[in-house]
């Protein structure tokens, strides 16, 4: 064994611990090493079919917990919400709109420029807050979730 190192005082721990199981002779000593080495590599065995087979239950998993898979996909559709800008004229065209649907035209206001309404407006359709059909505008699948997180009304 050139090169390698013998841990001398696992090897005396060894010895004696066959000892004291009434193992004395080199044969037996040599024995009782390759039953353990034999042992050993069995629990090995084991454990490697013990990884893989975690694995594919993780993957069981990360199919089947749906909460959490829900919980990223509505944080993700939430969060653009939170970057319109002008939250105070949006709250004004959200306000107009509550009752039902209205043309663009009625939106607009003297409180307001016809330039940032506009612009607020297009915003609210891109994050699917209103709707358009025509010249209407009206409730989008996010109205209800933009009223009650973003400007905290409900």
């Amino acid at each position: 064994m050139k090169g390698k190192k013998i841990d001398t005082e696992f090897l005396i721990s060894f010895i004696e611990n066959c000892i004291s199981k009434n193992i004395v002779t080199t044969d037996e000593i040599l024995a009782e090493a390759k039953s353990q080495i034999a042992n050993i590599d069995k629990k090995i065995i084991e454990a490697e079919k013990l990884k893989n087979t975690r694995s594919k239950i993780l993957d069981v998993i990360s199919t089947f917990d749906t909460e959490k898979n829900i919980n990223k996909t509505n944080d993700a559709k939430i969060l653009p919400l939170f970057k319109i800008p002008n939250p105070n004229i949006c709250k004004f065209i959200c306000d107009k709109i509550k009752n039902g649907p209205l043309k663009v035209g009625v939106v607009l206001s003297d409180k307001h420029s016809n330039q940032d309404i506009m612009f607020s407006i297009k915003q609210l359709l891109e994050t699917k807050v209103l709707i358009r059909t025509g010249d209407l505008l009206s409730r989008g699948e996010m109205y209800s979730n933009y009223i009650k997180l973003v400007l905290c009304n409900e």
